[in-house]
């Protein structure tokens, strides 16, 4: 059985909206004001040459948190594509970061692409084994392909690794646990109608007797 479930979870509960709308706001002026000025002839190639220059002198890291938040204004935004696209970069400059992985899980999630959201979640893991986040969003990546027990396994040790968090028992384990009765109920019930048409198939399959005191004469 495969569960569609996308969660609305922000990937940072202190971007705000405000961020968002300016975020998108310089981006257009920027462009604009780019277009604008190829047009007229104004664009300084040597300004333009030395900013490219302090660019690739910017620390990786630095670089790779830059994109990061960048990448976390636009999924606020709901252009998780982009923000997929941005992870990625920082994945390049900083492929030790689990957070990174953890965050494009979330945002590929929610464009329900399903397998590599698993994937990138399970190398979260491997980097951070003992972050429980990363094992709540594995376990939400699996739900959506329909791996309920592995979900669940999943679930249980991120509230092993912080059994305070009330999100984990009431949103996800509780939710998992009535996909599973769910699904077990599902299979009864198949089982119930399976056994019922054997049933039929073999009244059908028995000889018709007019007279219970017919006698079938076996030669």
């Amino acid at each position: 059985m495969t569960t569609s479930i996308s969660w609305k979870r922000k990937l940072n509960p202190q971007v705000n909206r405000e961020k968002v709308q300016k975020f998108e706001e310089e981006s257009k002026d920027e462009i604009e004001e780019d277009n604008r000025n190829i047009k007229e002839g104004k664009i300084d190639f040597i300004r333009c040459a030395v900013d490219k220059h302090c660019r690739l002198l910017e620390d990786r890291t630095s670089k790779a948190r830059r994109l990061q938040n960048e990448a976390e204004i636009l999924a606020e935004a709901e252009r998780f594509w982009e923000a997929v696209r941005k992870l990625d970069e920082a994945i390049q400059l900083t492929p030790e970061d689990a957070k990174i992985f953890e965050l494009k899980s979330q945002a590929l999630m929610q464009v329900h692409e399903w397998f590599p959201a698993v994937q990138s979640a399970e190398e979260a893991i491997s980097l951070a084994p003992n972050w429980w986040v990363c094992y709540q969003t594995l376990g939400r990546a699996q739900l959506g392909i329909g791996e309920l027990q592995m979900a669940h396994r999943n679930f249980v040790k991120a509230i092993h690794l912080n059994p305070k968090e009330e999100e984990l028992w009431k949103e996800d384990l509780e939710w998992t646990n009535r996909l599973i009765k769910e699904k077990e109920d599902i299979l009864k019930k198949k089982q119930v109608e399976q056994r019922l048409e054997e049933k039929e198939k073999e009244k059908q399959n028995q000889p018709y007797l007019s007279n219970p005191n017919d006698v079938i004469l076996r030669i």
